[in-house]
């Protein structure tokens, strides 16, 4: 019986580092750094815009002297290129913003939850009426459409 044996190329694994090294050494440090940056980026932005934007947008991401912001339809962000040239304006005149030269629109709207309706309450109908459904269902011969009547008429006692 012979042993079967897998021969890698030693060429292959001889280029392999530790995942620490790939990844750098404060990567999950940047990451925070980057979403902490861009929190307060956006706190700032969305104070410059008009009341009527600034709900439906946000900051996305600040890369190369651009900054990218989400709207939630394409009217805002429409809006949004509008006020464009005002905005830069107002944004240099803050230390937050100083580096940014662009801005960039993307749409993206927002994900609802859909909501479980609840029925309207049902209006109470008089005696009257209810009497008149009743003697409708006795004169009819159709016994589907009587007996709907009849439960119809039971559910407003």
């Amino acid at each position: 019986m012979t042993r079967m044996q897998t021969r890698y190329p030693k060429e292959k694994f001889s280029a392999a580092k530790p995942i620490k090294r790939l990844m750098g050494k404060y990567l999950l440090k940047n990451v925070l750094d980057k979403a902490y940056q861009l929190m307060a980026i956006n706190r700032s932005f969305i104070q410059l815009l008009p009341e009527n934007i600034a709900q439906h947008c946000r900051v996305m991401n600040l890369k190369k002297k651009t900054l990218l912001i989400e709207a939630d339809n394409a009217s805002i962000a429409t809006q949004l290129r509008y006020c464009a040239p005002e905005l830069l304006q107002k944004m240099q005149a803050k230390p937050l913003f100083a580096e940014i030269q662009t801005l960039k629109y993307c749409v993206r709207p927002k994900v609802s939850t859909i909501e479980k309706k609840t029925p309207p309450p049902t209006k109470p109908i008089s005696e009257d009426t209810n009497q008149l459904i009743e003697q409708t269902a006795q004169s009819i011969p159709h016994p589907e459409l009587k007996a709907a009547l009849l439960r119809l008429a039971k559910t407003f006692e």
